[in-house]
């Protein structure tokens, strides 16, 4: 591709001025999050995050590759499978921002989960800044994808989603939820 790299302004998108954007602004969120919750010095790799690009209106199926460490403001991105690529920029001090969430120095774990339980997971819209964080340090893709985190925060997000599970829509929700909360209880260990 020799085009230029799109430059997508994470500002621009929360100002509200395309409000049919909303999907795409979360999309571009989850890559800053991805991005920003991992340590600089720590190499990039293929994100659990799911390709927006939809050509001939089904999913690409790729995955997004953080291309870049954080590099002063901009943040490079691309598929994994379609080339859908860009260059975020605006980021800094926004809500998907979790540069500054720090993990405590403490007894690391780590939780396998299916695709489709960690895509459920995204899927919950968490605020919590920890909660984010252990999602987007996920590694991964396509079958499965590990959380890696430290006790504390594993049983932080356990606490999330006792709380998102009383929100489940629908019986598959439970399931999924069910499933997953299972997985972390497995290492935690009972309460």
């Amino acid at each position: 591709m020799n085009e230029p790299w799109p430059r997508i302004d994470l500002k621009a998108l929360d100002s509200g001025v395309a409000p049919d954007a909303d999907w795409y602004r979360d999309f571009c969120g989850a890559i800053v999050g991805a991005a920003t919750a991992r340590p600089v010095a720590q190499p990039q790799e293929t994100t659990p995050i799911h390709c927006a690009s939809s050509p001939d209106s089904e999913p690409c199926g790729g995955h997004i590759r953080l291309l870049t460490a954080i590099d002063g403001t901009e943040i490079r991105w691309a598929c994994n499978r379609c080339g859908l690529r860009g260059i975020l920029v605006g980021w800094e001090g926004s809500t998907y921002d979790l540069s500054g969430v720090e993990w405590p120095d403490a007894d690391w774990l780590e939780v396998e989960l299916l695709a489709s339980q960690y895509d459920a997971l995204l899927g919950v819209g968490f605020t919590d800044p920890v909660a984010r964080r252990i999602l987007g340090t996920a590694r991964g893709a396509t079958v499965a994808v590990v959380l890696r985190c430290p006790r504390e925060a594993l049983a932080h997000l356990r606490d999330e989603m006792e709380r998102a599970a009383e929100h489940a829509r629908t019986a598959g929700d439970w399931e999924l939820f069910d499933q997953v909360f299972r997985r972390i209880e497995g290492v935690l260990g009972p309460r």
